[in-house]
């Protein structure tokens, strides 16, 4: 196993044991977000550890990238899957294209297919458009399957 990937695993586990020891001794906990919370954590290293073992250290690293940086808009940005929602006309894969393009220009013009304010076209290196653009393209999907979802419930009720 890559050492840079057991490093990470190992500190994941610690958080986790950390967090667990708090609820223990208290019934709330303010140190997880919600959606972060120790299980989903503990869920999340058995699943990188499965992916280790079935793919390149680079490509588990890689995967960990765009993972934490959906749950860094959803966590400090606040683009929650029900702010997501509102995107209907597939907002979040042309905003990950628009990063794929930027190319490796943090001074890149603003896309004419940028679809939200100017203020929120943000390139940096090739490799964190590429991790952000992973993350939209990830929230794109969410917001797909949460909707078909609803279609299939309303046309139960039909």
């Amino acid at each position: 196993m890559n050492k840079e990937f057991e490093t990470l695993i190992t500190d994941m586990k610690a958080a986790v044991y950390e967090e667990m020891m708090c609820r223990e001794c208290s019934d709330t906990s303010d140190n997880w977000h919600t959606s972060i919370s120790p299980e989903n954590v503990n869920a999340l290293i058995s699943e990188l550890e499965r992916l280790q073992g079935a793919t390149s250290p680079e490509m588990a690293l890689s995967a960990i990238d765009v993972l934490a940086e959906r749950q860094r808009q959803i966590s400090v940005e606040g683009w929650t899957p029900s702010h997501d929602d509102q995107y209907m006309h597939s907002e979040m894969a042309v905003a990950a294209t628009c990063y794929i393009m930027a190319g490796d220009d943090p001074y890149a013009d603003i896309p004419e297919l940028w679809p939200w304010p100017t203020e929120w076209w943000r390139p940096t290196n090739i490799r964190r458009d590429l991790v952000k653009a992973g993350a939209l393209i990830l929230a794109e999907i969410e917001r797909l399957d949460r909707a078909s979802c609803r279609q299939t419930d309303k046309e139960q009720w039909k």
